[in-house]
């Protein structure tokens, strides 16, 4: 899996009252669309963003479900990926 991106390290990630949480659009044989949130059981910024990869890791390895991402242009703006 790739680095998340370089701009915003945080990406997938918020603080919900002092605990951070994940976040993931994924694609069930590419038809539906599940937002997945879990909450990553920990306070600190910097274990969090480990937890983060690696729960985005165990998702893009299942072979029923693909990771739904966006791509930016160089310009910035958003484009479906």
């Amino acid at each position: 899996m790739s680095a998340p991106s370089v701009g915003n390290p945080n990406h997938h990630l918020w603080n919900n009252h002092g605990t951070w949480w994940v976040h993931a659009t994924v694609l069930h044989r590419g038809l539906v669309q599940e937002r997945i949130r879990r909450s990553l059981g920990t306070s600190d910024l910097a274990e969090a963003r480990c937890r983060r990869d690696l729960f985005l890791e165990s998702l893009a390895a299942r072979q029923d479900v693909r990771l739904s991402i966006r791509v930016c242009t160089r310009e910035g703006a958003p484009k479906a990926g």
